[in-house]
């Protein structure tokens, strides 16, 4: 009974570790450019997505939840 415990427990452990390692080498966002004004007041994101699935975009806000 011990050795199937022990068993279970290490394959669960490398997957997890697998799963991990995969997830860290290939995010599925991505940030590409940052960029701000002169002043500071103006900042612009780029993300992309590198994943299996399409990204939905439900709602942008910007200026203190404020619907551009």
């Amino acid at each position: 009974m011990r050795k199937i415990i022990m068993i279970s427990f290490l394959i669960v452990a490398i997957v997890s570790i697998g799963l991990f390692t995969f997830i860290k080498s290939n995010p599925p966002l991505v940030s590409g450019t940052v960029g701000s004004s002169g002043d500071k007041h103006t900042v612009v994101v780029e993300i992309g997505n590198k994943g299996f699935s399409d990204v939905n975009i439900k709602s942008v806000f910007i200026n203190n939840n404020a619907v551009p």
